[in-house]
């Protein structure tokens, strides 16, 4: 399966390239990595092959995960599921992993990549809306 990522939000680089690399490279958790990926649907599976790459659908089309072995394979999935609940001052976030829901937020926003440039805020901001999908992992973690 193709992962494309993404090389800039919210006109912010993500350095997801490097982040995914250094977590692999290092094998231990970090204060700037991306160890799992978040996908809308429920298309992947534990054992598939994973093409990583930035650029897809276009002319600058560059797979990174080619001559690392270790990043080639997804390791399994888990389901998530992101609500927003709406009061009439606030609104809150409700993400639950493999039905079950979590109260760090903020370690998954990290593993996901969303420290340095990107933070805590700008997951939000990106997971802006109700969504159901998967974590591809290719690293042991789990939640």
């Amino acid at each position: 399966m193709i992962l494309g990522f993404k090389t800039e939000i919210f006109g912010k680089p993500t350095n997801f390239v490097s982040k995914i690399c250094l977590a692999y490279i290092f094998n231990k958790p970090a204060n700037i990595q991306k160890i799992h990926t978040i996908r809308k649907g429920n298309r992947f599976k534990g054992g598939e092959k994973l093409h990583m790459a930035t650029g897809v659908r276009t002319k600058h089309y560059e797979q990174f995960n080619l001559n690392i072995e270790g990043l080639q394979r997804c390791i399994s999935v888990q389901d998530i599921k992101i609500s927003w609940k709406e009061f009439p001052f606030f609104s809150t976030c409700i993400i639950e992993i493999d039905g079950k829901e979590i109260q760090d937020k903020s370690i998954l926003a990290m593993n996901d990549g969303f420290t340095d440039t990107l933070n805590y805020e700008h997951f939000l901001k990106y997971f802006n809306t109700d969504f159901e999908g998967q974590i591809i992992h290719w690293t042991d973690y789990r939640y």
